[in-house]
């Protein structure tokens, strides 16, 4: 799971990794998909791959609903990204 997050960030293959981890929440559960982004995302160095975490996280609530993510840790992982020093990922 780390190496998507760690990809997620990079302009050719962002779509991809994307529509693939909105294909594993499907099937396997939007919870543990959410918990394992937020796990490598709040870890990396790269303000892209944050952004883009950000950005799958919102899919994932628009496409399952409040009820599929855990609310604590994308509360704890909203004010990692919101204090960033790049304001394309605040």
């Amino acid at each position: 799971m780390q190496f998507f997050i760690d990809k997620i960030g990079d302009i050719k293959m962002t779509v991809q990794i994307k529509e693939m981890l909105v294909l594993a929440a499907e099937k396997i559960s939007p919870k543990y998909i959410s918990l394992q982004t937020i796990k490598y995302a709040s870890t990396a160095k790269a303000p892209k791959n944050i952004q883009e975490s950000c950005i799958l996280l919102v899919t994932i609530c628009d496409d399952f609903g409040v009820s599929g993510i855990p609310l604590k840790e994308t509360i704890d992982f909203a004010k990692i990204a919101s204090a960033h020093a790049t304001p394309a990922v605040r």
